[in-house]
């Protein structure tokens, strides 16, 4: 059985740059899965919200699938939020 983790490049550093750390760190991660999989969550306590869930799913599914097929809206937006005089003064921002 295999599974995959993804850390931001700054946290490889942090859980992982000292050995004694970094042993901790792989026992919290492994303790995590095999709790998760030997022992699965308690199903909802009303059926509906499962039904709800899979619409909230679908639905930020399709929205995160149209910002990917578009990006440009998205981009602007986030230009438009970075070019405030704090981020200006920051070289790597522009």
């Amino acid at each position: 059985m295999r599974y995959g983790l993804c850390l931001q490049g700054e946290m490889v550093q942090t859980k992982f740059g000292i050995p004694a750390v970094a042993g901790r760190q792989m026992e919290v991660l492994s303790t995590a899965v095999l709790l998760a999989t030997l022992s699965p969550p308690k199903p909802p306590r009303k059926a509906e919200w499962r039904s709800l869930m899979d619409q909230l799913s679908k639905i930020s599914c399709e929205a995160y699938r149209s910002v990917r097929a578009s990006p440009a809206p998205l981009l602007a937006k986030c230009r438009t939020s970075l070019n405030t005089p704090t981020y200006r003064k920051n070289p790597s921002a522009e």
